[in-house]
């Protein structure tokens, strides 16, 4: 009877100890588990992983199949989850300051996460497809969004949107200028547009179709010049007037024999553009 008594107790105690342990679970423990599973040990299989932007409070995102791991950059303990559909296509942005992530989905919709708090700051719909490309304006209060449905820009505080591409049916590549007044995309067409972000309208078109790509581009510190540079080896400068858009014209060329512009930075100052190309050194201009 003792035996019978003691092996009860025992039952009643081991039991109700592991629903507690259960219970105390993380919740990301408990996310997408199979049937009559109680906990995931280990943070599932990385898909994709983002930088933040702001070196003072750095993190890193990385997407699994349960969510969005937020991972402090110099811990590199979790900071939070935030619950995603896994193996949908993603495109992922911080904020100029890091305190937003914006992640935007196949069917266009773009959620901005709050990193801090982990809540959903804004969900912008109406985007027709999904946007392989976004770009914060320099002080974060705009978000453009491109990709085969044109160009959105969307108020990041009031979450209110319009076109800004009428007429061209996909953008690419997004680029504000230095002060945010202006935003450069590449069409299908290869050549290189900039809008007006208050208005939406067309400033000015630069024609770089016969290039063979137009992938790296940059502002000089004070907006007056673009530069664009190519596959084909050219780096291209145009005067930029933000107000008078008709002076966009081609103000140098710089040919090289061979192709692939890596990346390209103007000077502080803006009087040397330099720019690396596959498998040579630094080029100064």
């Amino acid at each position: 009877m003792k035996k019978t008594l003691l092996f009860f107790t025992l039952l009643i105690v081991s039991t109700f100890s592991l629903s507690t342990a259960f219970a105390q679970y993380e919740p990301y423990m408990q996310v997408g588990l199979p049937e009559g599973s109680k906990a995931r040990f280990g943070q599932s299989m990385p898909l994709g992983i983002f930088y933040s932007s702001n070196i003072a409070d750095a993190w890193i995102a990385v997407e699994s199949k349960i969510g969005l791991w937020i991972y402090d950059a110099d811990t590199l303990q979790v900071r939070d989850l935030f619950t995603i559909t896994p193996y949908d296509r993603k495109t992922m942005l911080s904020s100029p300051d890091g305190s937003t992530l914006a992640v935007g989905f196949s069917d266009g919709t773009v959620k901005l996460w709050e990193v801090a708090t982990g809540a959903v700051r804004k969900t912008f719909t109406g985007y027709p497809a999904y946007a392989p490309s976004m770009c914060f304006s320099p002080d974060g209060s705009i978000l453009a969004i491109g990709g085969q449905g044109g160009v959105y820009l969307w108020d990041v505080a009031t979450g209110t949107g319009h076109s800004a591409s009428t007429g061209h049916s996909a953008a690419f590549w997004l680029h504000f200028s230095p002060d945010g007044d202006t935003l450069t995309t590449h069409t299908e067409d290869n050549n290189v547009h900039l809008w007006d972000v208050a208005t939406g309208t067309l400033r000015y078109t630069f024609d770089t179709a016969t290039d063979t790509s137009n992938e790296k581009v940059c502002f000089s510190p004070d907006g007056s010049i673009f530069a664009v540079g190519g596959w084909n080896g050219a780096v291209r400068l145009w005067t930029v007037r933000l107000w008078d858009v008709a002076t966009g014209t081609l103000r140098d060329i710089f040919n090289e024999d061979t192709p692939d512009v890596q990346v390209m930075r103007f000077s502080p100052d803006g009087s040397t553009l330099a720019f690396v190309k596959k498998k040579e050194k630094i080029t100064l201009l």
